[in-house]
């Protein structure tokens, strides 16, 4: 093909993939060191397939310094334009890195302001009491350590309680700018609610947009029909008020779910369903649920500018292989099109992807511009658990019982910037969640979906014995559950 040349011309990709004969995809050479050196760590495969901006982004995002530096040592330019902001990163904290001391950590040159900094880093970062500052012992090491100080250069515990909040009001406004709040995915304790209403007026102070209710995805699975459950009554007549109770509870999550608009935009920018569902189930909603679509695009038509084109999918008129092959060609014409229009191109376009709605948005993200960036922000919805239990877990490290006033101001402030400076347990909910990530992460979950395992008769034998487990006996399932 014409475009191979130019596909492996790209030296700054194809340099730091392999190709693996026996699967016919693409593995990234950093990942596979990783994964040499620790088992757990996980391998970014892609498809043949896959163009050479997922395979760049990938590099970028999850190996900017590896990558950007490797390059340098080959003499291999970078010049995707998408790339150049990671590459200037990576040129600038060069330039900043301070010097490097005999035990390797960093030492930047004394100041006044560093000093004061780096004291407070001090004090966060390691869940050190405030109170440790007026310490005559701690300030005699500082003095002696620095013969320029002197005990008034030494702040005391007032202007350090300043100070952690100062840094973290900035560090705030970074999140604000970084951070677009999106949805948070938690199961249906009663405590959570609470949450969520205290979460959503601490983010509207702050003025992000969020709703206790809208922005809630509940950890429940609604896939079983009622109507196998009144079934179930009549077959086990004894558990009747057992099955009415389950069903009135799953009547109560619905309920709560029906109207939260996440749940219907999954609906509608699946292309296999679209508004086939609400036609056969919600007829009085059809024209809401287009309404709550075309409405939610808005804000994505906005980011892009008003004058930006959108491409609108035609047919090309006297196409003699109309007749042999079955169906007019179709092109792209780059002209304005409204959001009302890419709706509804989008809502009669028969093409559902192979099935994968994943693969839909891959190729037709730049014939539905608008859709595919509010399908990339729906689709990947994540859960919440690990970050906060991590939080969670370290906040009693601080909270000692030495340390049992602080309040709950100081205590946010101290849990947010600790795990800030902690770089290995960064408190960043968003690294690799922009656009370009989340389409390399959705296009490797794709390509894992459909891969053969390497040995597939140990396989069969994995899933034989999967079977066997299954038919353990009640004593055995006692037992595991004593022992756990």
């Amino acid at each position: 093909m014409s475009s191979s040349p130019k596909r492996y011309n790209s030296k700054d990709v194809w340099h730091f993939f392999q190709k693996d004969a026996s699967l016919q995809r693409y593995s990234c050479i950093f990942c596979l060191s990783r994964a040499a050196a620790d088992p757990e760590e996980c391998v970014q495969r892609y498809s043949k397939k896959s163009g050479t901006g997922t395979l760049r982004c990938h590099l970028y995002a999850n190996h900017r310094d590896d990558w950007v530096a490797e390059c340098d040592r080959r003499g291999i330019k970078i010049t995707a334009k998408k790339a150049q902001k990671h590459v200037s990163a990576y040129r600038a904290a060069q330039r900043n890195q301070p010097a490097l001391g005999s035990s390797g950590l960093n030492i930047p040159e004394y100041t006044y302001d560093g000093f004061i900094d780096m004291l407070v880093d001090f004090i966060v970062a390691d869940d050190q009491s405030i109170n440790i500052i007026e310490s005559p012992f701690f300030r005699r090491l500082l003095l002696m350590l620095c013969e320029d100080l002197c005990d008034e250069d030494i702040p005391h515990r007032t202007f350090v309680w300043n100070h952690i909040q100062s840094r973290w009001k900035d560090y705030m406004k970074e999140l604000q700018v970084k951070l677009q709040i999106g949805w948070v995915t938690i199961d249906n304790a009663s405590n959570n609610d609470t949450m969520m209403v205290h979460l959503a007026s601490s983010l509207n102070q702050r003025r992000i947009p969020f709703s206790a209710r809208d922005n809630r995805i509940r950890g429940v699975v609604l896939k079983i029909k009622f109507s196998a459950w009144n079934r179930m009554k009549d077959l086990m007549p004894r558990y009747a008020s057992i099955i009415n109770a389950g069903i009135t509870k799953l009547e109560d999550y619905l309920q709560d779910v029906e109207d939260v608009p996440a749940y219907t935009l999954a609906i509608l920018i699946t292309p296999s369903i679209k508004l086939n569902w609400h036609q056969k189930n919600q007829q009085d909603k059809v024209a809401w649920a287009k309404q709550l679509l075309i409405d939610s695009l808005k804000p994505y038509r906005r980011q892009m500018g008003a004058n930006t084109p959108a491409p609108c999918r035609t047919t090309m008129a006297d196409s003699w292989t109309d007749d042999a092959l079955g169906s007019p060609i179709l092109r792209f014409d780059n002209r304005n099109r409204s959001i009302q229009a890419e709706v509804d191109a989008y809502l009669v376009d028969g093409r559902v992807g192979s099935g994968c709605t994943i693969k839909f948005w891959q190729e037709n993200r730049e014939e539905y511009p608008t859709l595919s960036q509010l399908a990339i922000d729906i689709l990947p919805i994540p859960g919440s658990a690990v970050p906060c239990e991590r939080v969670f877990s370290s906040a009693k490290e601080t909270m000692t019982s030495r340390c049992g006033r602080i309040l709950p101001a100081l205590m946010e402030a101290l849990q947010i910037l600790k795990f800030s400076l902690k770089k290995s347990l960064c408190l960043d909910f968003t690294t690799g969640t922009d656009r370009e990530a989340e389409i390399a992460a959705m296009e490797a979950t794709a390509a894992n979906l459909t891969r053969l395992p390497d040995d597939i008769t140990s396989y069969i034998s994995h899933l034989l014995h999967g079977v066997e487990s299954d038919e353990d006996t009640d004593e055995d399932r006692e037992d595991v559950g004593a022992d756990n």
